[in-house]
């Protein structure tokens, strides 16, 4: 049969020549697409542009797209907080209006104001370092310095010193524009130039709206007539100590002082008694040795970028509001580590308001060198230039000595408070200014209460703004009997 003859055909037994091209036509198509894909993943070219997008590409578009969400959120960052205290003060129900002032050696600075136009009882209170108008405010009334003094009838007018990490502001461009050159400050010129930029403008607006009010009598408009209007000054820290080194420098030099009672709260100026990390900073930047290139090459201690201070900001807040244990214990760290025991609320502190994007306060070198240099004397001195500039500028070769000078404070009333638990102007280097003011013949008082450095800014209790109420009060306006 078929089989059979199947079996005998010559050609039968040969095999199946398409299907074996086929297969080897298949076969070698996959070793082509094998060796092109080996040729294209072992290709120096191609490991180089794969190395470019995983490296440089895909994470440059991620920055980008996260600069790009960091700048819409600091733009909505700040747009919310540059009228901040304007909007807490408003919010409150007070009025309220900014105040531009250029100091004598071009400082362009802001006064925040809760104006009370027709009063003759102003009270300008002053931040101390690392602070500013702010610290004066709460939403409550009642333990708000500023508006419970604007419930009282006050003029109040809140000081802010240069030293904005992000509104460097100056008349002369080259100042404004060179680091060093703008941070080149010290606590003589918070004294010398802030402070009696603030008093004038404070004098130059009183008289004029008194004047368009009618308020003044003819014999007050006379040239030479007593000024129409009483100053209370309440300061704090740093503060406090450029008002001491203000008013007995201009008095000692028999220039006038509009001022007719002081409240000086943990003032600095003696630091014979600080924290030990305070004290180690002070001796590795603050000796001979280094402090001239401290000065020139950092120049101030600050957030340089607004970036940056939105991300610190944030971080803090977060941590001191929405992770109340670490907040807690950050502001343990701070407080008995850094700041030597003191019982201030650290973590709250460095959330503030006041650290905005564009006003958050920097340190000034040249005003640490300032504060270690009263370490290192035990004196309250002005800033020590050398021998050749002091006599220049003092006309002796020490630097004029504040505190040995506080005769010149007599008829001026003192009220100093201390905190028990402040470790960075301890209630001991306080006293010693009290100390001084009553050898030297000046009505000073003198209170110690069961508080750290910032409970007299933060945190600030109902009893203590009845007090400074009552203090402003007892030298007000109204306690005096006008010829």
């Amino acid at each position: 049969g078929d089989d059979a003859a199947s079996e005998l055909h010559p050609l039968a037994a040969l095999p199946d020549l398409d299907g074996a091209r086929a297969r080897l036509r298949a076969l070698a198509a996959w070793a082509y697409l094998c060796a092109c894909a080996c040729a294209r993943f072992l290709s120096p070219l191609a490991w180089l542009r794969w190395l470019r997008s995983v490296v440089v590409s895909k994470p440059l578009a991620l920055l980008t797209s996260f600069l790009e969400g960091l700048t819409e959120l600091l733009a909505r960052h700040e747009e919310g907080e540059a009228d901040l205290i304007g909007g807490i003060i408003r919010g409150a129900g007070y009025p309220y209006e900014q105040v531009e002032v250029t100091t004598a050696d071009g400082y362009i600075l802001t006064m925040d104001r809760l104006p009370n136009r027709g009063s003759r009882r102003v009270v300008y209170m002053q931040a101390g370092l690392l602070d500013s108008s702010v610290g004066w405010l709460t939403e409550n009334c009642v333990s708000s310095p500023a508006l419970a003094a604007w419930d009282r009838g006050y003029d109040v007018w809140l000081g802010n010193f240069r030293g904005w990490a992000g509104a460097r502001r100056h008349a002369d461009p080259a100042v404004r524009d060179t680091q060093w050159r703008y941070w080149n400050f010290s606590l003589d010129d918070h004294a010398l130039h802030d402070i009696p930029a603030f008093m004038e403008r404070i004098h130059a607006t009183k008289c004029a709206e008194l004047r368009e009010a009618g308020a003044l009598r003819e014999e007050e408009l006379r040239p030479g007539a007593p000024r129409p209007y009483t100053v209370s000054v309440i300061a704090h820290s740093v503060g406090a100590a450029a008002t001491l080194v203000y008013a007995v420098h201009e008095r000692t030099h028999e220039r006038a002082v509009p001022v007719d009672h002081m409240v000086l709260c943990a003032p600095a100026g003696f630091h014979m008694d600080i924290p030990l990390s305070i004290w180690l900073i002070s001796l590795v930047f603050g000796n001979y040795l280094t402090a001239p290139l401290v000065v020139r090459h950092i120049s101030a201690v600050y957030i340089p970028s607004r970036v940056l201070r939105l991300l610190f900001r944030k971080v803090v807040h977060d941590l001191a509001h929405e992770l109340d244990a670490v907040g807690e214990l950050l502001g343990v760290v701070i407080g008995n580590v850094v700041f030597g025991g003191d019982a201030s609320d650290w973590s709250l502190a460095a959330s503030k308001r006041d650290y905005l994007v564009a006003r958050m306060p920097g340190i000034s070198i040249q005003l640490l060198l300032q504060l270690q240099q009263s370490l290192r004397t035990g004196r309250f001195e002005m800033r020590d230039y050398g021998r050749a500039e002091n006599l220049a500028r003092y006309g002796s070769a020490r630097p004029f000595d504040v505190g040995a000078n506080y005769a010149a404070l007599r008829g001026l009333p003192v009220d100093i408070l201390a905190g028990t638990r402040d470790a960075l102007t301890p209630a001991a280097m306080v006293r010693r200014h009290y100390e001084l003011l009553l050898r030297a013949g000046v009505a000073a008082s003198y209170q110690e209460l069961d508080y750290g450095h910032l409970e007299f800014a933060i945190h600030v209790r109902d009893q203590f703004v009845g007090s400074l109420m009552a203090m402003m009060d007892a030298h007000a306006w109204q306690e005096r009997t006008p010829d």
